[in-house]
């Protein structure tokens, strides 16, 4: 394991420096981990370490609510760390590749969506080599396995998972032409199947802090939300909602349930008023390369948000949607603000883990 602290305080005025600094950052080739040095706006100082807990790519992430804990998926299966230290804690071995991972909020269960599997009926069992994807529980603190959820042959992959705040039931983001599905977590059955506003690939879904609302991202470019109870289409991007390019790969409420951001593989990120649908701003960072976004996560005030793409992490005032520091650091797959901590965690796709810790001057 690799660990590495950096202190970083800048005095310079954030805006064209910002962009100075940037351009001279060389560019590190895929593979590489570069050192994590924030470029800061003037009134924030940012400490930040990193601990590298495995060296197999990853295909997804996903933090326990507290922070204490990361999984991290890939071709072979997924392995649950402990943060502190790396130590690994238990690792689930199958032959289907994982692409998305979520924990409940009450830290009890993991959930983890699959590509490439197939199905058999007669001895219940489930593994690789097929073309479908499946959801899969598990019990967070054993790796037990709770339950899979059969395969439906038209869905290669599950790219997208999420619990409700009570931890009682489960979205998923079946890929092929579909809305999310809501599975009741104590039985895996089927609560509601979500009806689309339009054609396209499913890459994501989340669920509103309040329990009141579903949003689902696709390809192409748009967003839904619905009523999470009733399974009602409240919005949608061909009357209310705007486009983004390329497909929306993740999406985050805030935490009063008021906004929604969407982040797509092109474009800027978009946040939208989820009363009205409206579009309040359109946020364009200056990290480069901007690789497509990857996570997105508010802190528990709502007074910053945390987006990341392949080439790194960018911090948001959201109070006036500018942004505070930009962190390089390639390939993150999952960030998650510590309530009442002032610490942003990030896991990235090389085994890397970030703990961002920022003081106001």
């Amino acid at each position: 394991m690799r660990r590495h602290t950096i202190v970083i305080t800048l005095t310079a005025i954030f805006g064209l420096l910002a962009v100075g600094l940037l351009a001279t950052t060389p560019i590190v080739s895929q593979g590489e981990t570069p050192e994590p040095t924030p470029t800061v706006e003037a009134r924030w100082e940012f400490d930040v370490s990193s601990l590298n807990v495995r060296t197999e790519p990853s295909h997804s992430a996903a933090f326990s609510p507290d922070g204490r804990f990361i999984a991290l998926g890939s071709s072979g299966g997924f392995s649950v760390y402990a943060v502190e230290d790396g130590v690994e804690l238990w690792t689930y071995i199958t032959d289907l590749t994982i692409q998305s991972l979520a924990w409940s909020p009450d830290g009890q269960y993991i959930a983890a969506g699959t590509s490439d599997a197939q199905y058999f009926p007669d001895t219940n069992a489930i593994s690789g080599g097929g073309g479908g994807g499946v959801v899969l529980l598990f019990d967070a603190e054993s790796g037990a396995e709770q339950w899979g959820f059969p395969i439906d042959p038209s869905q290669p992959a599950i790219y997208g998972l999420a619990f409700s705040p009570n931890s009682s039931r489960l979205a998923y983001a079946p890929f092929a032409l579909l809305g999310p599905v809501i599975l009741d977590v104590a039985s895996g059955e089927t609560i509601l199947s979500l009806i689309r506003s339009g054609l396209g690939d499913l890459l994501s879904t989340t669920w509103s802090p309040d329990g009141a609302l579903v949003a689902g991202g696709y390809d192409p470019d748009r967003v839904d939300i619905w009523d999470a109870e009733t399974g009602t289409l409240l919005h949608a991007a061909s009357s209310e909602w705007r486009g983004t390019a390329g497909g929306v790969t993740t999406l985050a409420f805030s935490p009063d349930s008021g906004l929604i951001v969407s982040g797509a593989r092109a474009d800027p990120l978009y946040v939208f008023d989820t009363g009205s649908g409206e579009l309040l701003q359109a946020l364009v960072d200056i990290l480069e390369p901007r690789r497509g976004s990857t996570a997105l996560a508010f802190s528990s005030d709502g007074g910053l948000l945390a987006s990341a793409n392949y080439g790194g992490i960018v911090l948001w005032d959201t109070q006036v949607w500018q942004q505070i520091a930009i962190i390089p650091a390639l390939g993150i797959r999952a960030v998650i603000f510590i309530p009442d901590t002032g610490i942003l965690l990030a896991a990235s796709q090389d085994g890397m883990l970030y703990r961002i810790r920022w003081f106001a001057r």
